[in-house]
Parts: C-alpha cells; sequence; structure tokens
C-alpha cells in the first residue's frame, strides 16, 4: 500500500507540473496530452488500490475528459462506483466498456453484480416500506377508533345529563 501512496504523491505532481506548463507547439501539446492520460489513469489505479474510490472516480473523470473511450479509466470508474454502492452509475460505466470491447467478460459480471445488488436493495425498500404502511394503518385504525369512543362517550355524558 506504501507504494501506492508514494505512486499516488508523484503522479498529483506530475499532473500539477502538466497543468502549469506552456507548449510551444501540437507535436508538444499531443505529449503532453498522452501523459496527462496516461498519468491520470495511472493514479486512478492507485487510488483504487488504496480503497480512495472518490479520488479514483476523479481521477477517471480527468483521464476521460481527455479521452472518453479509455476504457481503462471507465472500467476503474465502475469498480469504483461499486465499492461506493452506486451501481446504476456503474452499470454505466460497464456498458460503456462493453461498446468498447464486447468480449470485456469482467464487465458483464460486473454489471450482473450490480443487478443483483439494486434487486436486493429494491427488495429491501419494498419489505421497509410495506412495514411502514402497516404500522401506519394501524396507527390509523387505532386514531379512528378512539375518536369513535371518545364520540360515543361525549354522547352518553350529554344523554345522561338532560
Amino acid at each position: 500500500d506504501g507504494h501506492y501512496y508514494i505512486a499516488c504523491k508523484k503522479y498529483k505532481t506530475i499532473t500539477e507540473y502538466l497543468k502549469s506548463t506552456n507548449y510551444e507547439n501540437e507535436k508538444e501539446k499531443a505529449k503532453a496530452h498522452e501523459l496527462k492520460l496516461t498519468t491520470n489513469s495511472n493514479m486512478a489505479l492507485c487510488h483504487l488500490k488504496l480503497n480512495e474510490h472518490a479520488e479514483c472516480i476523479r481521477a477517471c473523470d480527468a483521464a476521460l475528459e481527455l479521452d472518453s473511450k479509455n476504457e481503462k479509466c471507465l472500467f476503474r470508474r465502475g469498480q469504483s462506483q461499486i465499492a461506493m454502492q452506486r451501481y446504476d452509475e456503474a452499470i454505466k460505466d460497464f456498458q460503456q466498456v462493453l461498446k468498447l470491447n464486447p468480449s470485456n467478460s469482467a464487465a458483464n459480471q460486473h454489471i450482473q453484480t450490480c443487478r443483483e445488488h439494486l434487486k436486493a436493495y429494491q427488495q429491501q425498500e419494498k419489505q421497509l416500506y410495506t412495514k411502514i404502511f402497516a404500522k401506519m394503518a394501524q396507527t390509523s385504525e387505532k386514531s379512528n377508533d378512539e375518536t369513535k369512543t371518545n364520540k360515543e362517550n361525549t354522547n352518553d355524558t350529554t344523554t345522561t345529563s338532560s
């Protein structure tokens, strides 16, 4: 883990340096573009290995701004989305991976895993709402019974006083 942490710091330094540098010609700009892409991609990997998922997503986003079809960054971002339980976002990333590389079986497996998590979550949510509505119905029923009893008691009192 220490190696990933050190590498991450070095990649961050490189990205800061590349941001502040002015390029004289198109060839230098192209090299810098490629270096930024590689640096952000590698930094994303380090963050992923360190379980720093928000940082991994940020690094992937930076790389994907430079190359929206970077399969590795889409895949890594999807993995971090799963770790952060953002299953819908993860599915989108893995579907993009499959558009670029239909034979990527790991992306297919991750999509399946995400769908299973979403299904389980929806099932839990359904059970929770069923319990909530059942309690609300019970409370409402109890309240109606108490109101009815109070009215009956009030009516009994008024008829006996007359």
